[in-house]
């Protein structure tokens, strides 16, 4: 007798089961997946229309730069220009302009050909005009990006793509070439307001530098007199920088040297009370050691008065000189403050200075070399804001639709299907028979 294999199976179906109900309905599983393969395959030939993308680089050339520390970035970034050239205004005018080309017959003849007029609405046509823009750096702070900008256009033919990427540089160069000039003409008015701003701040602020360093030296001279009566030992002085020096370094001068001395000043005149104070408690130790039979308890009694009056003395002239110190620390740092907020005006007035006169000149060079009444000139675009810097290509190939790709991922997955439902068909005949049987 042969021994059963341990089946768990609820129905009683082994693996041979399958295999054999799968290999009866392969007709079915094999024809099926081929008929799923041809059908996309011819479908997606008959329906679906190619698309071809062609490309272009643009350069966004640097802009005029608002001569203040609160504005030092460049007046349009590329990311915006992203924008500018992907407007809806911008993309129906390049349909409205290959439209009318088409209907006049412009393209008859070439090798291209497959122009058609384009009725696809324009949320979906948006689509099809991309731009790219990569970062080069990024912080929390700010981004920089390059000045290149990618052009990507799509078509349903090879020569549709480069008829469309061909008229969309030439209307952003025509629209938004000369944003430089514009944006120069506002930089010089710009600057020259700006100017008498900063004239006015750095009055106020070296008015205000002037009168708080009077005060801090009429403050420092008190601490000197107190500590002249504290003592008569030589003290290092630290002279403060002179000449604004709290940012040593600028982009136009470089870096500056400190100009800092270390005197000794000696003061002739009294010893000071610390000195004093030494010197009457070294003659009570020698009163105390003499003074053994109390012969001389008066001159003791006097010494130790004098001991007292200077230690009464000095804490007072100490706290002066503590109180002088914090006020003249607070000045310091008043002026501190004010010496930053003045290298920043002098900083802002040289911007001024040497952007506001190549905004001038570049002005003038437009002016002399552009024709009466014609912005579009070449001397203009020889100055303007954007350049192209690769010109769009014929594309060789198709991007979509991948028809082999498409036709072998319907038939493959149709395959995987109907081994599927197979398998759940003869699952649920060998259920309904163990139902049918259990009820009998």
């Amino acid at each position: 007798m042969v021994q059963q294999p341990f089946d768990d199976s609820p129905t009683g179906l082994q693996a041979t089961d399958y295999v054999v109900h799968l290999w009866k309905r392969r007709f079915w599983i094999v024809g099926l997946s081929l008929l799923a393969l041809v059908g996309t395959y011819v479908g997606l030939w008959l329906f679906h229309p190619n698309v071809f993308e062609t490309r272009a680089l643009i350069l966004v050339r640097e802009q005029p730069r608002m001569n203040n520390m609160e504005n030092d970035k460049p007046g349009i970034d590329p990311p915006s220009f992203r924008g500018m050239f992907t407007s809806d205004e911008v993309i129906e005018y390049v349909r409205r302009q290959y439209n009318t080309m088409v209907e006049d017959g412009f393209f008859d003849g070439e090798p291209e050909g497959q122009h058609a007029v384009i009725e696809t609405p324009l949320e979906k046509l948006r689509p099809r005009f991309r731009t790219a823009s990569s970062a080069t750096v990024d912080t929390t702070i700010i981004t920089e990006y390059s000045p290149v900008i990618e052009l990507q256009v799509r078509g349903n033919s090879q020569g549709q793509a480069l008829a469309l990427m061909n008229l969309w540089t030439s209307h952003l160069l025509e629209k938004y070439g000369n944003l430089l000039n514009e944006e120069a003409r506002f930089l010089i008015d710009s600057t020259r307001r700006r100017t008498e701003d900063l004239k006015q701040e750095l009055g106020t602020i070296v008015a205000q530098q002037t009168e708080l360093q009077a005060e801090r030296e009429l403050i420092e001279a008190r601490i000197d007199s107190n500590l002249r009566q504290l003592t008569w030992a030589p003290r290092r002085k630290q002279e403060a920088p002179v000449d604004n020096e709290i940012i040593g370094f600028n982009m136009y001068s470089g870096p500056r040297e400190s100009s800092l001395t270390i005197e000794q000043n000696k003061i002739e005149g009294p010893m000071g009370l610390y000195e004093l104070q030494t010197q009457l408690l070294l003659e009570k130790t020698r009163l105390e050691a003499r003074n053994s039979d109390g012969a001389l308890n008066e001159e003791l009694a006097q010494l130790e008065a004098e001991i007292a009056e200077v230690e009464t003395r000095i804490p007072e002239i100490e706290q002066q000189v503590r109180t002088g110190s914090a006020t003249a620390a607070a000045l310091a740092s008043q002026i501190a403050s004010l010496g930053v907020e003045l290298n920043r005006l002098q900083y802002a007035v040289r911007l001024n200075s040497t952007v506001g006169a190549p905004a001038e000149a570049l002005l003038r060079a437009v002016d002399e070399e552009a024709g009466e009444g014609d912005p579009l000139s070449d001397s203009i675009r020889r100055y303007g804001t954007l350049r192209l810097l690769s010109k769009p290509v014929v594309p060789q190939e198709k991007i979509w639709p991948r028809r082999s790709l498409l036709s072998l991922g319907a038939g493959g997955g149709l395959f995987l299907l109907l081994i599927l439902i197979f398998i759940g068909e003869l699952y649920l005949r060998a259920s309904l028979r163990l139902q049918t049987a259990s009820k009998a």
